[in-house]
Order: structure tokens, then C-alpha cells, then sequence
């Protein structure tokens, strides 16, 4: 529900049914990076689309975090693309059906 307020904060223009919809987009994503590998599509900010294969399972990536006290914001997903060997991100009302 955090991230559907999120949703419906930043563009009010959504229906409340739309920004659930996302925001469940958003939960069964972070379920699957954590699973294993998962592929997915977001737009981009240019507009580009963008198909990433990603993980968040530390059985398919070396990295060693370095520790931060920060808030995680509930409209973006983190995950670590394995075709760059690097941690990317996108934000939710972006991601692709």
C-alpha cells in the first residue's frame, strides 16, 4: 500500500485501481529478483524501453556492501543486472506489463 500511495502521490491522474495494479507489479518483481533471476521491462526516462535480467539473490553475484544507513524508497526497485555486472535501478510506475 506504501508504494500505490507513492504511485498516486506522484501522478493523481491514476486511478487508485492503477497505482495498486503497479504497485503489485512492483511486489511480485521484488519477490522473483529474490528468488533467483528474473526478466522484466521498465521505460526508461528517455523513454526508451528497456528488458534487463536482473537478480537480488547473492548466488548469482559477487559484492560486498558497504554499509548505509539510508531510507529505501518505496518507489524504486533496485536489482543487480547480470549482463552488466552492476546494481541499476527503475522506478515502479515505470515498469513494462
Amino acid at each position: 500500500m506504501t508504494a500505490a500511495h507513492a504511485i498516486h502521490r506522484q501522478d493523481a491522474s491514476l486511478t487508485w485501481s492503477a497505482c495498486q495494479s503497479a504497485a503489485w507489479k512492483a511486489v511480485r518483481l521484488r519477490a522473483a529478483l529474490r528468488a533467483g533471476v528474473a526478466e522484466f521491462s521498465y521505460t526508461k526516462e528517455n523513454g526508451e524501453l528497456r528488458q534487463a535480467t536482473g537478480t537480488l539473490n547473492a548466488a548469482h553475484f559477487q559484492y560486498q556492501s558497504k554499509g548505509t544507513d539510508r531510507v529505501e524508497n518505496p518507489m524504486v526497485i533496485k536489482y543487480y543486472d547480470l549482463a552488466a555486472g552492476a546494481f541499476r535501478s527503475c522506478r515502479v510506475d515505470r515498469l513494462a506489463a
